[in-house]
């Protein structure tokens, strides 16, 4: 991607957030929407077993996708999301035969989620394995080192100059 569509990914997310922090403030504390599953409940056993604690049941938010003037509404939801140690999580559980490093539209999904809801995490837990898998994202830029040298110098003569002045004016 180049930069241009990071700033624009940017600038939609920062306005998302702050619709979304206005929208929660008006709305007063959120309520727990529904009840976990029998299997979901026996993941969140194992979850709370070691640690972690449970933050949101089914957690969602209502989209619209608009297409030619016509929109539709729906709830993008999740599982549940779990806490330990400051850092959000949220559980997946295995659908078939997929894993993430061989599905793609699996990895699409859990790229979604990790996005949509802002996670540090996402736990994707097997149930024929009984074993969970942490995941999470890391993005690299496409800057070349060039750029990223001359990004680092300038941060560097800034520095050398707020240095001077704040010796000058002492």
């Amino acid at each position: 991607m180049r930069w241009q569509d990071y700033l624009i990914l940017l600038v939609l997310v920062t306005a998302y957030l702050i619709y979304r922090l206005r929208s929660r403030s008006k709305a007063g504390p959120r309520r727990r929407q529904s009840r976990l599953t029998r299997r979901e409940e026996a993941v969140l056993t194992r979850l709370k077993a070691q640690g972690y604690r449970l933050e949101e049941i089914h957690p969602g938010t209502p989209v619209t996708l608009l297409v030619e003037n016509k929109s539709r509404r729906f709830n993008y939801r999740g599982v549940f999301i779990v806490k330990k140690l400051g850092k959000n999580y949220l559980v997946k559980l295995k659908r078939g035969d997929a894993t993430p490093l061989s599905s793609a539209g699996l990895r699409q999904e859990m790229l979604l989620d990790y996005l949509f809801f802002q996670l540090d995490g996402i736990l994707y837990y097997d149930l024929e394995k009984d074993k969970f898998q942490e995941l999470s994202f890391k993005f690299e830029g496409r800057g070349s080192s060039s750029e990223q040298r001359l990004l680092r110098g300038a941060i560097i003569a800034l520095i050398g100059i707020g240095a001077v002045l704040l010796y000058y004016f002492l």
